[in-house]
């Protein structure tokens, strides 16, 4: 291998590199916003609940933020962040009655 041919190489390496890491950053960025919407929703929902002082013990709030995958899992995954991609229908249905319109988490 001559001097060119290994500059060339890490030449390429060195750019594919520095896309992917651009590419963690977005994906980073978006997967905090996407679990803080989520955690928002339930949080007021909760506070609905709370105010009206009528409480739904069939299904625990907290218990769809904690069913989300965890932060890693989610940023190394390559699947969109949507609600159905992460929750079940019945979870994504509880959180449609959140004050919150469903359309801020996609």
């Amino acid at each position: 291998m001559n001097i060119i041919s290994v500059s060339n190489t890490l030449l390429i390496l060195t750019l594919l590199l520095f896309l992917l890491s651009c590419y963690m950053i977005k994906r980073n960025s978006k997967v905090a916003d996407f679990r803080l919407k989520i955690l928002n929703n339930c949080h007021q929902l909760f506070l609905d609940q709370l105010n009206s002082g009528i409480f739904n013990t069939s299904s625990n709030i907290w218990e769809i933020y904690d069913s989300l995958p965890s932060y890693k899992q989610m940023l190394y995954s390559f699947k969109k962040l949507t609600l159905e991609n992460y929750l079940t229908k019945e979870q994504i249905k509880i959180l449609s009655n959140a004050s919150i319109q469903q359309e801020t988490l996609n």
